[in-house]
């Protein structure tokens, strides 16, 4: 939620769950897990529904692009995805999550390096989609650096 009403810093969410399991969290998370700042600022974003709309529909034009961009690139398979993030398999000769990850890095381009999750060896990337001005310069940067 936080990063999807440009609250990323505010560090907030909420979860949908059986009553067990609402039980069992609620005798393991922190008294105080969420400050006044980040209460007033997601509940004031979720009331706001014209805001919350255009920025879910935002997120869905902008997914939709980068997913188009990113099949176009050789080397790369994309995944489809629901969520604010696309999953990528980079299986370009002589690359591999590691060092796609510090290249885009290098380039102010923050992306998750998936090497450490179970299954996803050293050829697997998650980006979150941003503007659209950020997902174009992640795209072109990624193009070139496949390229050179």
């Amino acid at each position: 939620m936080s990063k999807a009403f440009g609250l990323a810093g505010v560090r907030v969410g909420f979860g949908v769950a059986r009553q067990k399991v609402i039980d069992v969290i609620e005798k393991i998370k922190p008294p105080f897990n969420i400050n006044a700042v980040g209460l007033v600022a997601s509940v004031t974003a979720l009331e706001d529904k014209s805001y919350r709309e255009a920025t879910i529909k935002a997120i869905k034009d902008e997914r939709k692009r980068v997913f188009s961009e990113l099949q176009k690139i050789d080397g790369i398979k994309v995944y489809q995805s629901d969520a604010n993030f696309l999953f990528m398999n980079v299986k370009y000769d002589g690359f591999n999550s590691e060092n796609v990850f510090v290249e885009l890095l290098k380039k102010g381009i923050l992306v998750r390096n998936c090497s450490s999750f179970e299954m996803c060896e050293d050829k697997f990337l998650r980006v979150t989609i941003g503007t659209p001005e950020q997902n174009t310069l992640f795209l072109d940067s990624l193009k070139e650096i496949l390229k050179d």
